[in-house]
C-alpha cells in the first residue's frame, strides 16, 4: 500500500456519518471512522462523473467515482451541525490529484458531467406527476366545482411541474476533458 496523496472530510447529508475520502497513488478509499467503507483501485475506475446538486439554498459540486466495488462520492460542501461548510480547497485538491492519477488511463475511463439517467428520470417523472396533479386540480375546480378562482390556484404547481420536466429531461451525458480540468484548477 502506498502513501496518501490527498484527502478530505465528507458529509453529504446532515444526519450521515463523517466520511474521510483518501486518494492514494493506486486507490481511492472512503473511511467512516476506523472502518473502510469502500475501496476502488485506480486501475479499475470506470467512470468519473461531475454534477451540480442542491444543498439547502446553495449548490454543491459533486464528484462520483465508479468502479466494480461501487461508487465513492465527494463534494465541495460538507454538512456540519445544521449548516453547509465550505470544503472547496480540499475538494479541489482531491479532484485535481484524482484526475492527474487517472490521466494515464484517460481513454479507458469515462469522464462525464451532469446527472445520471436514473436521477434525471426520477426528477422528470416527479415533475410530470406534479404537472398532472395540478392540471387535474385545475380541471376539477373549473368544470366540476365551477370555481374558476380556485382553478387558478393550481397554476403555480403546474409551472413547477413543467420546470422540473424541462430541467431534468433525459439526455446524453456530456463528456469533459480531464486534462483541461487539471490545467484549469491544478496547473
Amino acid at each position: 500500500m502506498t502513501g496518501e496523496i490527498a484527502s478530505l472530510s465528507e458529509r453529504r447529508w446532515p444526519m450521515a456519518p463523517l466520511v474521510e475520502v483518501q486518494l492514494h497513488a493506486d486507490r481511492l478509499e472512503a473511511w467512516t471512522g476506523a472502518a473502510l467503507q469502500r475501496r476502488i483501485p485506480l486501475d479499475q475506475v470506470r467512470e468519473v462523473r461531475m454534477a451540480v446538486e442542491p444543498a439547502g439554498p446553495q449548490r454543491v459540486v459533486v464528484c462520483k467515482v465508479s468502479g466494480p466495488s461501487g461508487e465513492i462520492a465527494f463534494s465541495s460542501l460538507r454538512a456540519e451541525s445544521g449548516a453547509w461548510v465550505d470544503n472547496l480547497r480540499d475538494f479541489q485538491r482531491v479532484l485535481v490529484a484524482l484526475h492527474k492519477a487517472l490521466s494515464p488511463r484517460a481513454g479507458a475511463v469515462r469522464f462525464v458531467e451532469g446527472q445520471s439517467l436514473k436521477f434525471r428520470l426520477i426528477m422528470s417523472g416527479a415533475g410530470a406527476a406534479i404537472l398532472a396533479a395540478a392540471l387535474g386540480y385545475c380541471v376539477h375546480m373549473a368544470l366540476i366545482a365551477e370555481n374558476i378562482v380556485l382553478a387558478f390556484a393550481g397554476a403555480p404547481f403546474a409551472v413547477v411541474g413543467v420546470a422540473l420536466v424541462v430541467a431534468f429531461r433525459p439526455g446524453r451525458p456530456a463528456p469533459y476533458d480531464p486534462h483541461k480540468l487539471v490545467e484549469r484548477f491544478g496547473g
